[in-house]
């Protein structure tokens, strides 16, 4: 009897083992929904050669040539010995992914890896742990490989270009799955190649819609780039140094007395007075063709700094430049017809959500420095328009006190009544761009969003209203 009863417990506790495996698998079986096609965002570091090597990739004997160049004409007294040091160093370290005068691709073999099958045949899949890769193993955990697709493009093209390729992919999903439509998680720049998408295609191929701290609006950092409006301050600096102590007491007690030391506010001075000095020389050597002349960057300048950055990075040199200057003028149509394309894919019955995160400090070199941001993208242009106190501040208790209490964060940084979507928008503090991570509450309400069968908005489901937290490890803090 009792070699009888172990058997049987041991036969119970090998079946509670699989259960997990036989959850999952019988979820992955049983889902009929839309497939999931995620859209990653811009990648730099992304571009590769034929034979599978890095385009953009720092090269130790590169490294050495440069403080070889800097030492010799330092040792000649030329002037300008560092500045044509560094020039010389970038032009060679970001001539693989240059654009040429037409926005093609100077090296013909540079390009990004594509995935043009379901992603559960990713190879590598199970080291995706974070942001897009994050979401496409949640994805195909929780849905099945077969059911998910992951959405990668060359950065550099024209937002209309990747429109096409988003639309060719699209319909090889829908061939491949025998569905006529998706649901689309669009990361960061893949917000703009999604509404580019809209904007070409339309709407009837989707059914939902979700911006995970997504470009669509544009990003200020884009519009600094591109018009020179680059500059620091001592504050700016201090502020972002501490930032990345985080709680390091001895860092911040080192970082505070270096800022009593009038450190920050000499290198600043320094900074900014070789920008000015140099600044026409790096766009006339490097800027106009490394960066102008790659079309997706442009996509990424917000609406009301296009027209300027334009001016500023081709001038009088447009005549030089005849296909980017007739790319641009599509592109801007494009850009300011955003907000539109958006309004008719709700009216189209797209499920649209976005997913905004703030909490961090962007790169001190801009005056939108200040503003809150996921470490990437500023959060009022991920949101839609909500509004936020200044990075480390709240909203003040006159602001407070006019405003609708619904719509103010608990940590009062945050007034949502001024988004553009206000209701289909959640705000979350502390995640990182895009965030995603594998096992997280924040990939698991991704999931939840992205397969409603009706449009979800910030009063669905208590589990997820419309602020949240998160800690470390991405789960909401209830």
């Amino acid at each position: 009897m009792k070699k009888l009863v172990a058997l049987m417990l041991s036969a119970i506790l090998m079946l509670s083992l699989f259960v997990p495996a036989f959850a999952v698998e019988e979820k992955t079986e049983t889902y009929n929904g839309d497939p999931i096609v995620i859209v990653r965002g811009i990648d730099f570091g992304g571009l590769i050669h034929e034979d599978g090597s890095k385009a953009l990739k720092f090269n130790f004997i590169d490294v050495l040539t440069l403080i070889y160049d800097l030492a010799v004409g330092t040792a000649k007294k030329e002037t300008d010995a560092f500045e044509n040091a560094l020039l010389s160093y970038c032009q060679k370290l970001f001539a693989p992914i240059s654009s040429d005068k037409e926005g093609k691709s100077v090296y013909a073999d540079v390009h990004m890896e594509a995935y043009p099958y379901p992603a559960g045949k990713i190879e590598n899949l199970d080291e995706w742990t974070d942001g897009e890769g994050g979401l496409v193993q949640t994805a195909v955990n929780t849905f099945g490989g077969e059911n998910v697709y992951y959405f990668t493009y060359d950065w550099r093209k024209s937002p209309l270009t990747l429109s096409d390729e988003l639309n060719a992919f699209v319909e090889m999903v829908k061939a491949n799955t025998g569905k006529s439509k998706v649901d689309m998680g669009a990361c960061s720049m893949g917000g703009m190649v999604a509404t580019a998408y809209m904007y070409e295609y339309g709407t009837e191929s989707i059914d939902s819609l979700i911006y995970f701290s997504a470009a669509h609006n544009g990003t200020d950092v884009a519009g600094a780039a591109l018009s020179g409006d680059i500059y620091t301050t001592g504050d700016f600096l201090s502020n972002y140094l501490m930032n990345m102590a985080g709680d390091n007491f001895l860092l911040n007690v080192l970082i505070k007395a270096v800022d009593a030391a009038g450190v920050f506010d000499f290198a600043a001075d320094f900074l900014n007075g070789f920008v000015e000095k140099n600044k026409a020389r790096v766009y006339d050597e490097l800027m106009r063709d490394y960066l102008g002349t790659s079309l997706g960057f442009w996509g990424l300048c917000c609406d009301k700094d296009f027209d300027s950055s334009a001016e500023f990075v081709f001038g009088n040199h447009k005549d030089e430049y005849p296909v980017i200057i007739n790319e641009l003028k599509n592109i801007r149509e494009f850009l300011f017809s955003t907000e539109k394309v958006i309004d008719k894919a709700y009216a189209d019955g797209v499920k649209v959500s976005f997913v905004s995160h703030y909490g961090d400090l962007l790169v001190p070199i801009y005056d939108e420095t200040v503003v809150e941001s996921d470490s990437v993208l500023e959060s009022y242009l991920t949101s839609n328009g909500a509004t936020f106190a200044l990075f480390g501040e709240t909203l003040t208790d006159e602001y407070i006190s006019k405003a609708d209490s619904k719509y103010i964060s608990p940590d009062k940084v945050v007034d949502a009544s001024t988004a553009l979507y206000k209701d289909t928008t959640w705000i979350i503090k502390d995640a990182p761009h895009v965030g995603g991570r594998v096992g997280s509450d924040h990939a698991e309400f991704a999931m939840w969003l992205l397969t409603r069968e009706t449009q979800p908005t910030v009063a669905t489901d208590s589990r997820y209203p419309r602020f949240m937290a998160v800690d470390g490890d991405l789960n909401f803090i209830r």
